[in-house]
C-alpha cells in the first residue's frame, strides 16, 4: 500500500505532521497496524513480534512514522519502548528522535521503563544535490523470485554512485551493497553482467527499480541481516534522490491486450519454457521423479484400455502434478512473476514473447472452469521436462540394449596347431 502524506515544508518553520495528514488509506492502514500489535501484546508475544509486525510498513514517510510513534505512545506496555528505537534504527532525524523523545516521557510518567534513548542524528537537510540523471537496470527473474537491482546515481554529495541489490519476493532484500565507479567502468560492469550467471541487465526508470528494492525491504522480518543493515545506512539518502513517487505501477508498463488476442496468446505460453529466459522455472528431475512413476504406471496398468483412455488417465496424472507443483495459493505469486518477466522481455526486444508471458500472467489470477483444463503455461513446465526426462532415459536404455549384444570375435578363441 502507497502511504500518501503531505510533507512540504513551510518557508519559515516546518510543519510537524500528524495523523491528520495521512489519507483515508493510510490511516484505515494504520488502525489495522495497531491493532496488529495490540493482540500480539495481549497474547503474550515478545519485541521479536511487536517488530515483526512493524515490518511491513517500514520506516520512511514522516507524517506515518509521527503518527505511529504518537498512538503506541498510548499503550503503557514495557516491550514498546525498546520496539520502537530496533524498528527506526539507529540515528534518527531531529522530528522523530523529538516524537520518540516525548513517547518516552508518557511512558515513563505511566510508570513504563523506558532505555537510554540516543541523540538525534547532527544534519539539517537529507535532501541531497541532483546533478545529474539516476540510471536503473534490472536482471532477468528466476524461477525462485530473485532477481538483481542496479542503480547508477550522480556522485556529488556521496560517496558512493552505484548500488547492487540482490532481492526475492518472497525472501526481501537478500544482499546490498555500494561501490564508487567511473562512468567507463560502470559500462564494462554492465558488458560483465552479461558475460555471467546474472545475464543481461535491461534499463528501467529508476524510481521503478528503487520501488523494487523498498518492496523487498519491507519483507525483511530480520533487519539485523547484513543487506537490510547496509541499505538502511543509505536508505534515506537514496529516498532523497530518487522520487518514489514517479514510479510508475507494473500494470502501466505493460501494453494492453485484446481478449480476443489473449487465447492465441495462452495457447504459445505452453512453449515459453523452451526459451532459455524460463528454463530455471522449471521443476527440478527429484520433484518430477514420483509423477514420471505415476504416468509409467498407466503405460504399465494390466487393464485393457483404448488409446484414448489411455490418453486421458495420463492427462489426469499431468493435471494432478501441476496442481501440487504449483498450488492454487502460489497463482498469484506466480502471476506477478509473469508480468515482471513481461516486463523484462519487452526492455530485451522480444514483445512476442513477452505478450505470451503477460497473457499467461492474466490467466493465472483468472478464474477458469473445468472444462478450460489447467494453465497451458504450468503445464508446459511439467510436460516439457518430463519428456526431455523420459527421452534420455529411453537413450540410456538403448544404449545399454546394444552393449549387451554379443559380437563374434574377429579371430577365433582357441587355435590349434
Amino acid at each position: 500500500m502507497r502511504i500518501a502524506v503531505n510533507d512540504k515544508k513551510s518557508d519559515k518553520k516546518t510543519k510537524e505532521p500528524s495523523v491528520a495528514s495521512l489519507d483515508a488509506d493510510s490511516q484505515a492502514a494504520l488502525a489495522e497496524l495497531l491493532g496488529k500489535v495490540k493482540q500480539a501484546l495481549a497474547a503474550g508475544q515478545g519485541s521479536e513480534a511487536i517488530l515483526e509486525i512493524l515490518a511491513s510498513q517500514p520506516p520512511g514517510q514522516l507524517a506515518w512514522d509521527l503518527a505511529l510513534i504518537d498512538h503506541l505512545a498510548r499503550i503503557a506496555h514495557p516491550a514498546l519502548p525498546e520496539v520502537l528505537p530496533r524498528h527506526f534504527g539507529p540515528g534518527l532525524d531531529k522530528l522523530r528522535h523529538k516524537a520518540l523523545k516525548k513517547a518516552f516521557h508518557v511512558w515513563k510518567s505511566r510508570q513504563v521503563p523506558v532505555p537510554v534513548l540516543m541523540p538525534p542524528k547532527d544534519t539539517t537537510s537529507i535532501r541531497l544535490p541532483d546533478t545529474g540523471p539516476s540510471e536503473g537496470y534490472l536482471s532477468i527473474i528466476e524461477g525462485s523470485g530473485s532477481r538483481m537491482v542496479v542503480l547508477y546515481l550522480a556522485k556529488s554529495g556521496l560517496d558512493f554512485n552505484v548500488v547492487h541489490a540482490l532481492i526475492n519476493d518472497q525472501q526481501g532484500l537478500k544482499d546490498f551493497f555500494t561501490l564508487s565507479l567511473s562512468k567507463k567502468r560502470r559500462k564494462e560492469l554492465l558488458a560483465e553482467y552479461s558475460q555471467q550467471e546474472v545475464g543481461k541487465l535491461v534499463s528501467v526508470p529508476p524510481a521503478y527499480a528503487m520501488k523494487l528494492i523498498e518492496a523487498a525491504y519491507s519483507h525483511n522480518a530480520d533487519r539485523d541481516l547484513e543487506g537490510p543493515t547496509i541499505y538502511r545506512r543509505v536508505r534515506e539518502q537514496l529516498l532523497a534522490r530518487i522520487d518514489l513517487t514517479t514510479a510508475p505501477e507494473l500494470e502501466d508498463l505493460l501494453p494492453s491486450i485484446e481478449d480476443s488476442e489473449l487465447d492465441s496468446y495462452l495457447v504459445k505460453s505452453r512453449d515459453l519454457v523452451l526459451d532459455e529466459a524460463f528454463q530455471s522455472w522449471m521443476p527440478s528431475s527429484e520433484d518430477l521423479a514420483i509423477w514420471l512413476q505415476k504416468v509409467h504406471e498407466v503405460y504399465d496398468s494390466p487393464l485393457v484400455l483404448s488409446e484414448d483412455q489411455t490418453k486421458n488417465r495420463v492427462d489426469a496424472v499431468i493435471d494432478q502434478a501441476v496442481g501440487e507443483l504449483f498450488p492454487l495459493d502460489q497463482r498469484p505469486l506466480l502471476s506477478r512473476r509473469l508480468l515482471e518477466m513481461a516486463y523484462f522481455l519487452d526492455c530485451s526486444g522480444k514483445p512476442e514473447i513477452a505478450r505470451q508471458a503477460q497473457a499467461a500472467g492474466i490467466d493465472l489470477v483468472r478464474r477458469r472452469v473445468a472444462l478450460q483444463g489447467e494453465s497451458p503455461f504450468l503445464l508446459g513446465l511439467v510436460l516439457h521436462p518430463m519428456s526431455a526426462i523420459v527421452n534420455y532415459l529411453n537413450e540410456l536404455r538403448e544404449a545399454a540394449a546394444q552393449a549387451e549384444v554379443v559380437t563374434p570375435p574377429s579371430e577365433p578363441l582357441i587355435t590349434t596347431k
